[in-house]
């Protein structure tokens, strides 16, 4: 299991996702997990599951970890 839950800003915006962990991962289309989507406000972020991989509507920029 993933133990840093701060919100991580990715180097390079990524259009999918693996995640072969036993935590869950909140993407966000914003940086610093703000949600909603690119250049408008709102509640919109991504639950990657564990185990579970996805391709995104739109670039990831920052995700975090939640239990």
């Amino acid at each position: 299991m993933l133990s840093n839950t701060d919100c991580q800003n990715l180097s390079e915006p990524a259009l999918s996702a693996v995640n072969f962990t036993a935590s869950n991962i909140e993407v966000y289309y914003n940086h610093d997990c703000r949600t909603g989507l690119p250049d408008k406000p709102g509640d919109w972020a991504y639950g990657l599951g564990s185990l579970h991989w996805a391709n995104f509507t739109h670039p990831a920029l920052s995700y975090k970890v939640v239990r």
